[in-house]
């Protein structure tokens, strides 16, 4: 997608004058497609490098409720030792049968893409997991 603009710069005595014009482009990939069983107890995660700026547009369905959690690689490894740890988006249990949000990233580096099942007592979760990667030249 290409977006265009430029600034218009007006005095009191209605002269104007226009700035130089501004385009950029957004790349959007499909950065990850994919169907997978999350098991009892586990967590399936994705790793993506990604610049500060980096749009990311997620869509996760499963066929029963599960946390979706975008954490950085930092931080990832605080999860997986079940320490407390900050996560950048959070996806409640109670929404995500259909889950999406957009994400601007913060800083330039390493993000995991995370589904956890460990709370769960009995059922797998079936899931399908699509991120839309858009990055701004």
């Amino acid at each position: 997608m290409t977006y265009e603009w430029f600034i218009v710069a007006k005095d009191n005595k209605g002269n104007k004058t226009d700035g130089p014009k501004w385009v950029f482009n957004t790349n959007p990939l499909i950065y990850i497609a994919d169907s997978a069983t999350v098991q009892v107890g586990e967590y399936l995660s994705w790793t993506m490098i990604l610049r500060k700026g980096d749009k990311l547009q997620v869509f996760i369905t499963s066929d029963r409720t599960i946390d979706v959690l975008l954490v950085s690689e930092l931080e990832f490894d605080h999860f997986a030792k079940n320490e407390d740890f900050n996560f950048i988006r959070e996806g409640s249990s109670n929404q995500i049968i259909n889950f999406n949000f957009d994400f601007v990233v913060p800083e330039s580096g390493g993000y995991r893409l995370v589904l956890d099942n460990r709370a769960a007592w009995f059922f797998s979760k079936n899931v399908f997991v699509l991120v839309y990667w858009s990055h701004y030249n």
